[in-house]
């Protein structure tokens, strides 16, 4: 049986998101199409993936995300990151954005890095990245 391809999908905790952002998007609509996409994702034959929501306010965020990408998936390394929009699509949480790539980068430097739209395509960044996965139907 071949490895999984373990992805980290990190985002903007929702609980933040409807305080901080709430006059920009639907925030119960956001959270449901986000785990939508991410629970669709358990289709994916040879997938595993976990998701970390950060709270930008929290000082610890950042250490959050560098001890998830130092244990790994089962302990085993992460093969790719996916960011959620929300962090890069605004520019109040540009530099936490900024701060969560280099940690990334630090941490996971094999890790290929994935980004989503506006409206949430974890399986199409996936795709692009790992063509050899496919989802069961």
């Amino acid at each position: 049986m071949a490895t999984p391809t373990s992805i980290l999908i990190i985002g903007l905790d929702f609980q933040w998101t409807a305080v901080h952002r709430a006059d920009l998007i639907n925030p119960a609509v956001l959270r449901g199409n986000v785990q939508r996409r991410i629970e669709d994702l358990a289709k994916v034959t040879g997938l595993e993936t976990e998701t970390l929501l950060v709270n930008p306010d929290k000082d610890d965020a950042l250490d959050e995300i560098g001890n998830k990408l130092r244990e790994g998936k089962a302990g085993k390394k992460w093969d790719g990151v996916i960011f959620g929009w929300g962090m890069r699509g605004i520019p109040d949480t540009s530099a936490l954005f900024e701060a969560m790539v280099n940690r990334v980068k630090d941490e996971a430097p094999k890790a290929r890095f994935m980004f989503t739209l506006a409206q949430p395509n974890h399986w199409e960044a996936i795709q692009r990245n790992f063509p050899h996965l496919k989802k069961d139907e």
